[in-house]
């Protein structure tokens, strides 16, 4: 999953249960903190750390971070003592292989008259994230149903999108060397990395070219 597939999917599931102002600026901190950590599966940072960053008293982070938290947005261990809590949004956002970006706060909306047929729900009890799988929906009369139509897309999103490819490509630019043959990565990683994310920005301005 990458970091547009993570942004997209908390923009659709916002218009299907509103977050506060709040816990968006907390959440998208929080994307930027997981970035600095070239995206692991877990980081640690203090609510103290997040007030500061985001000018907000340690209570209000601590609502807004319950808030995300509630909403499977992310996913949050405390620790003991005065240690910092360890945060996860990759683990929060479990993608099923049949509707890929399909968050677990987001809750299928089925009318009157329609059968859902080999839904799966799957808790992960230490976490205590839940997601809904539906691979079939079928109306009564057994013909299917029309597939959903796809959410609007909006070009400020796209650039927006756009500007963070380019700052992690340079990112990794920047974090190598030069020599008489020209530009070098830091590391094979790196390189694959970049070649990763020139791939998504090229595809992301395909997507652009069609919006207009």
């Amino acid at each position: 999953m990458s970091y547009i597939d993570i942004v997209n999917g908390f923009w659709r599931a916002h218009k299907q249960q509103k977050m506060s102002g709040v816990a968006i600026q907390i959440f998208f901190y929080l994307c930027n903190v997981n970035n600095y950590y070239r995206w692991s599966e877990w980081f640690y940072i203090s609510h103290d750390t997040i007030a500061n960053g985001l000018s907000m008293s340690t209570k209000t982070v601590q609502r807004g971070t319950r808030e995300l938290h509630r909403n499977g947005h992310i996913t949050v261990q405390k620790q003991r003592g005065r240690k910092p809590n360890k945060y996860s949004i990759k683990r929060a956002w479990v993608v099923s292989a049949v509707h890929p970006n399909v968050h677990p706060s987001v809750q299928s909306n089925v009318h009157p008259g329609v059968r859902q047929i080999k839904s799966i729900r799957v808790i992960d009890k230490e976490e205590g994230v839940i997601t809904c799988r539906t691979n079939e929906t079928t109306q009564r009369n057994g013909t299917p149903t029309p597939p959903a139509k796809k959410p609007r897309v909006f070009m400020s999103d796209l650039k927006a999108q756009k500007q963070i490819l380019e700052q992690r490509i340079k990112a990794l630019k920047d974090a190598g060397y030069e020599d008489a043959w020209g530009h070098n990565y830091a590391n094979k990683e790196d390189k694959l990395k970049a070649k990763e994310l020139r791939a998504q920005l090229k595809a992301l301005e395909d997507r652009m070219l069609e919006t207009v």
